[in-house]
């Protein structure tokens, strides 16, 4: 257990200086093992080399930066340690199987070849099926957050309670189809900024909103993966980590430009204070839809 638990600090902590200097000496100085154990036990207990998995993560953190910032790619070899921009640019193509200049121009986003941080997550089951979302008229609230790029989409369960917790606090009512828009702000100039919208079914809201405004989500084509019961208990990374690094991985399929969509489905229309009290029990199931482009 205590070898268990260094090697997820360790992950955590090699997750936040991926952008500093990371030999094998450092990180075993830091788990207090000597560096030929260490790397024995990191390969024992994740199955991968330690050095291969830096590598791997550092590479995805630069697709990512290619693909949401306009940084030079001698910038983003340098910003993720590589000691020039030809050891980077043959190492992407390595494990992309393309090079940064073509990622970055390619149309759709395939996570082929990408490396999510470690971590240990729950197996959930969910149906997934190719749709075609028409637009759909929602009244809602947009909340707008920083975070590191790499980060958009993870470690944010607490920011989406608050900001749902927010929007409902206000408006005092509860509709049974609920929506969040999470993407990147493209209005902003600097890097990290991100929207998560919050919002009711406009078709079913029956008395005045005032703390709302008119949104719309986008019609398109979507991946819809569909997560059926409670969602008690779940953190929120795990249904990423399902959606991103499972169903998306596993699809020879490209991500579509966009925000991801949230649509929770409630199994009846409560009132704004028995859905505060209890909103697991009714949470019917979720439906994660990123855009896509359809072949």
């Amino acid at each position: 257990m205590l070898q268990e638990s260094v090697i997820r600090e360790i992950i955590l902590w090699i997750e936040q200086n991926l952008e500093s200097r990371l030999s094998l000496d450092t990180v075993a100085d830091k788990s207090g093992y000597t560096k030929w154990h260490f790397q024995r036990l990191f390969k024992n207990q994740t199955g991968l080399a330690l050095g291969s998995y830096i590598r791997a993560r550092r590479l995805s953190c630069s697709a990512v930066a290619l693909r949401l910032t306009n940084d030079s790619i001698m910038d983003i070899s340098l910003r993720y340690r590589f000691d020039s921009q030809q050891t980077f640019c043959r190492a992407f193509k390595k494990q992309f199987n393309i090079t940064p200049s073509e990622y970055r121009k390619r149309t759709g986003w395939k996570v082929e070849g990408f490396c999510l941080p470690l971590r240990e997550s729950k197996e959930l089951q969910a149906e997934v099926k190719l749709v075609h979302l028409p637009a759909i008229n929602l009244l809602g609230t947009t909340h707008r957050y920083v975070q590191n790029i790499n980060e958009w989409n993870l470690n944010t369960q607490e920011l989406r309670k608050s900001y749902w917790r927010n929007f409902l606090d206000k408006n005092k009512y509860v509709t049974k189809n609920l929506y969040a828009i999470h993407g990147i702000d493209a209005s902003a100039t600097e890097e990290g900024r991100f929207l998560y919208s919050t919002a009711f079914d406009e078709n079913e809201v029956d008395i005045v909103t005032p703390q709302t405004k008119s949104l719309k989500l986008p019609q398109g084509n979507y991946l819809k993966i569909k997560f059926i019961g409670s969602l008690k208990g779940i953190n929120y990374n795990d249904i990423i980590y399902t959606v991103y690094g499972k169903v998306l991985a596993e699809m020879d399929i490209a991500r579509g430009e966009g925000a991801d969509i949230e649509h929770y489905v409630l199994n009846s229309k409560p009132t704004y204070n028995e859905f505060i009290d209890n909103s697991h029990s009714y949470i019917k199931e979720l439906n994660y839809y990123i855009p896509v482009i359809a072949e």
